[in-house]
C-alpha cells in the first residue's frame, strides 16, 4: 500500500501554470492524456513521492521542489495548506507550462 507523504497530506493542490493552452500541451506533449487525468496523476505522484523530490532553491522563501517521473517533471512549492505547482514539463519533448513566479525564482 502506498502512503501519502506527511508534508503533503491534507493539502489542496493549486496549479498556477494552467491556462487555455494546457489541453494542447497534454494532447501534443503527453501522449494524448486528457488534461484532467494528467493533473490527477501529477497530484498522486507528488503525494506519494515527495520524499524523492529534489529541493532546488531555499533562500528564506518557500523551497522549490523538483520531481521527475518517466513522463513529466514538475516544480512546486509546499505551503501550510496548499501545494502550488508552478511548472509541468514533458520529459519526452522538454516542452513546459510554467508560472511566472517559478520562472523568476529559478532564474
Amino acid at each position: 500500500m502506498n502512503w501519502i507523504h506527511p508534508d503533503i497530506a491534507g493539502k489542496r493542490f493549486v496549479f498556477e501554470c494552467i491556462d487555455d493552452g494546457f489541453t494542447d500541451f497534454a494532447n501534443e506533449h503527453c501522449s494524448g492524456t486528457c488534461p484532467e487525468r494528467l493533473l490527477d496523476e501529477l497530484e498522486e505522484t507528488i503525494s506519494l513521492y515527495h520524499g524523492e523530490a529534489l529541493p532546488l532553491r531555499h533562500d528564506g522563501a518557500p523551497t522549490i521542489w523538483e520531481l521527475e517521473t518517466a513522463h513529466l517533471q514538475a516544480h512546486y512549492m509546499v505551503y501550510e495548506h496548499t501545494i502550488h505547482v508552478g511548472s509541468i514539463a514533458s520529459t519526452r519533448t522538454n516542452v513546459a507550462f510554467e508560472s511566472d513566479d517559478v520562472r523568476e525564482l529559478l532564474g
